[in-house]
């Protein structure tokens, strides 16, 4: 225990350099716990290990590559390569010591992102794509100058502009289930896609419609008795040639909309350079309600005091005698 006290006192105690740059990750990271961005701005990283591509981020570089090189049928040589490709990564960055349930689990992963693929070849998406439009960019950092001095750099999943009308396109892939009027009113003020709009329009000095292209429909896929991993690979692709990919619009803020999203980047970049020159970098306990496994609490010195650690030994041992999580959550409720 004293320990872990002399570890967070020196870690406090260390100052971070003057913030030059920006971007959604660091800021929204800072809005959740202003602790957890200066370990991270400190280059302190849990033990942990974690699978660093899921489904959504290897798609994102799968997508780029379609874009930049044209690759848009299953017929082309380069297809198959760059599958090849990314089932090397994959397998690279799953190399641990996990049980062999998850390694089926993140196999079954890896089958899907090649029926996105295949599916996006049949439906001949990147194909029309490039009929329609001229790529811009594609999962490629840019940078512009935002508010108070500082740099915001991003990277849009892709920009187009329309041969057609000129227009400037933007739209960000989303890994989900369903992308419908529901999901676009509940997204919060400030999320990726606003301040990555607000950096292409700076860069392009142009107005920008922006929205999300639905690249995963999820489909449960179990194994079947007596199935190969081939037959449970060609069966998952031969799902996704026949699900359909769509985009939607996001529409954009009225004049005061816009000015409240600015006004509110006024206010967290201010409040950040103020964290930075004052030194204050204050836990948000609040913020753990929903993060009790934050893998980061080690290097907090609140850690015997929270409430998730004895909520995690609860779960460990409900767990352990085959209940549910909501059974301990309710015994946890009583004991407090």
């Amino acid at each position: 225990m004293e320990e872990r006290k002399s570890l967070f006192a020196q870690l406090q105690e260390r100052k971070l350099k003057p913030v030059r740059a920006l971007n959604n990750s660091r800021l929204s990271m800072y809005k959740k716990c202003n602790w957890l961005y200066k370990l991270y701005q400190m280059g302190v990283r849990s033990k942990v290990p974690y699978i660093p591509f899921s489904v959504g981020s290897l798609t994102h570089i799968m997508l780029a590559v379609f874009y930049k090189k044209k690759i848009y049928r299953e017929s082309d040589p380069r297809f198959k390569e760059v599958m090849r490709i990314l089932e090397d990564r994959w397998n690279r960055n799953i190399a641990f010591s996990v049980s062999p349930d998850y390694h089926k689990r993140l196999d079954r992963q890896f089958m899907i992102i090649c029926g996105i693929a295949y599916g996006m070849m049949e439906q001949r998406i990147v194909e029309k794509d490039l009929d329609e439009f001229e790529v811009l960019q594609t999962e490629s950092m840019l940078t512009a100058p935002l508010l108070h001095n500082v740099r915001w750099d991003g990277t849009p999943d892709i920009v187009l502009r329309s041969k057609a009308l000129k227009e400037l396109t933007h739209f960000d892939h989303k890994s989900t289930s369903v992308i419908n009027d529901s999901f676009m009113r509940n997204l919060a003020v400030g999320v990726e896609l606003e301040g990555d709009k607000l950096l292409i329009e700076q860069l392009f000095k142009e107005k920008v419609k922006y929205g999300y292209y639905n690249i995963l429909q999820k489909h449960r896929f179990q194994e079947r008795k007596g199935e190969t991993r081939e037959a449970m690979a060609q069966r998952i692709v031969e799902t996704y040639r026949g699900t359909k990919f769509h985009f939607r619009y996001k529409k954009d803020y009225d004049k005061l909309g816009q000015e409240n999203y600015i006004n509110q980047q006024h206010h967290w970049i201010r409040q950040l350079q103020e964290s930075h020159m004052n030194n204050r970098f204050p836990m948000n306990d609040e913020s753990c309600v929903g993060f009790y496994d934050c893998q980061m609490l080690d290097f907090c010195s609140k850690k015997e005091d929270h409430i998730f650690k004895n909520f995690y030994q609860i779960v460990k041992k409900e767990k352990a005698n085959g209940k549910t999580t909501s059974s301990a959550t309710k015994k946890l409720h009583r004991r407090n």
